[in-house]
């Protein structure tokens, strides 16, 4: 089990530090045209599941650490 949670978590922070590194670099130059030009911003629809997907596993965590506290083991 605690294998599982640190490859989670490690999983997590990769996505969060690769989000935040494309969210702060320069957009590329596609060359004349008339681009925008802004930075990528992840929707607040994604952050609302990447939040209850984390907070799922911690229920479940805490859940399973319940059960197994019960059963004397």
């Amino acid at each position: 089990m605690r294998l599982l949670q640190t490859a989670l978590l490690t999983a997590s922070l990769l996505v969060t530090a690769t989000s935040a590194a494309a969210m702060t670099r320069p957009p590329s130059d596609s060359g004349g045209g008339n681009g925008s030009g802004g930075t990528a911003v992840p929707e607040p629809g994604a952050l609302a599941m990447m939040g209850t997907g984390i907070a799922g596993y911690g229920a479940a965590v805490a859940l399973y650490r319940r059960k197994k506290r019960k059963r004397g083991g």
